[in-house]
């Protein structure tokens, strides 16, 4: 597969499906690739560094994220999948690792016994906090530091809309 500078020419034009009267450009097309390479190429990074420094995976530090911001009571699973970007499966292979290390407990909701909520352990909040400033140097070396300010906003207001669009109705929106 070919490609140039983020265009795709292995793929006819006409072959693009037309959306909104017209058929996507190459600099969509392109937007799209980069967006998907990037966040590939920058959760890889902070993975890689996570484990060299003994620090908390990705996915991990989001669900031990998303918990501390959580009410006391803590969060339903099924939240917790949506806020924190996992699939159901996958939140449930990440909890019983963090479960396993003692940071997270999983308990039945008391209003419905087929509902479960998740918690954050004292122990799971100290890792989370010894994790933070080694993860906020990752983000800001493979992600922040190659924007300006002006970029950084002009892509958030972008992937807003865009997630706003694409959420599914009902749906919890990731903060």
């Amino acid at each position: 597969m070919a490609v140039v500078a983020g265009t795709i020419n292995w793929l006819p034009a006409q072959l693009i499906p037309k959306v909104r009267k017209r058929r996507l450009s190459q600099d969509e097309l392109g937007a799209w690739r980069a967006l998907v390479r990037a966040y590939s190429a920058v959760t890889r990074a902070l993975d890689r560094e996570a484990e060299a420094t003994g620090g908390l995976p990705l996915s991990s530090y989001w669900v031990l994220l998303v918990l501390a911001e959580a009410p006391a009571r803590g969060i339903r699973l099924c939240t917790l999948a949506d806020e924190a970007f996992l699939s159901r499966s996958g939140l449930t292979r990440a909890l019983d690792r963090l479960e396993e290390q003692g940071l997270v407990e999983r308990r039945a909701s008391e209003n419905d016994r087929r509902g479960q909520y998740a918690t954050l352990t004292p122990r799971g909040r100290r890792a989370l906090v010894r994790s933070t400033p080694a993860h906020l140097r990752g983000l800001a070396t493979h992600f922040a530091d190659e924007l300006t300010d002006r970029e950084a906003a002009v892509i958030r207001t972008a992937l807003d809309r865009i997630g706003d669009k694409a959420q599914r109705p009902g749906e919890s929106a990731p903060v």
